[in-house]
């Protein structure tokens, strides 16, 4: 998608996920990525709900699924089911 091979997109999400998830509970984020950088970022406004809102990742390939899986609040819709 966009001209982006499909394992580096798998990559960039699960290292985007792990720098949301921090960032919608109020921490201050300091990371270096491979693709991101971000130095002492904060969100401006938190999320009404706590500790953030549910996340949905979708997916038709199983290894973001299973990055997605090893989130608590996150649901996996996979083959037009829902997946806790």
């Amino acid at each position: 998608m966009c001209g982006i091979d499909i394992k580096a997109q798998r990559d960039m999400m699960a290292e985007a996920i792990d720098v949301i998830l921090p960032l919608l509970r109020g921490e201050e984020v300091t990371h270096k990525g491979s693709w991101f950088t971000l130095e002492r970022a904060q969100t401006h406004l938190r999320p009404y709900t706590q500790p953030y809102p549910e996340i949905a990742v979708a997916s038709a390939v199983h290894p973001l699924g299973r990055h997605a899986g090893r989130q608590a609040r996150f649901r996996h819709a996979l083959r037009g089911r829902i997946a806790e």
